[in-house]
């Protein structure tokens, strides 16, 4: 969520989260948060950007990730709504993907299913 949404704030990091747990729930995908994250290759193309973008994975900004932790620990222990509407996928503002219903827009994210 910190990779994928920080700048989007608590309502972008919290629907990427949903995807994830979406992805989870769905039986195409794999059954947990790290495995959903770390799906596919380590080159991009990939599902999650921080995983293949060969950029360090430290985190620098420590109010983002503070946030993005706590909010990751609520998602699998007692989750807000679902912003997405049931979303397994999504990406920044300008792509498209047409084979795909989208379920919102939230920030600079689209999400479908």
């Amino acid at each position: 969520m910190y990779w994928e949404a920080r700048g989007e704030g608590t309502r972008g990091m919290t629907a990427v989260g949903w995807t994830v747990l979406n992805r989870m729930k769905s039986g195409r995908f794999p059954t947990t948060p790290c495995e959903v994250v770390h799906q596919g290759k380590v080159t991009w193309p990939c599902e999650f950007e921080f995983w293949c973008d060969g950029r360090a994975d430290k985190p620098r900004e420590a109010n983002s990730w503070q946030a993005a932790m706590t909010l990751a620990a609520q998602l699998l222990h007692n989750p807000p709504p679902d912003p997405t509407r049931g979303a397994l996928y999504f990406h920044s503002g300008g792509l498209r993907m047409p084979d795909h219903i989208r379920t919102r827009r939230i920030g600079g994210h689209v999400f479908y299913r």
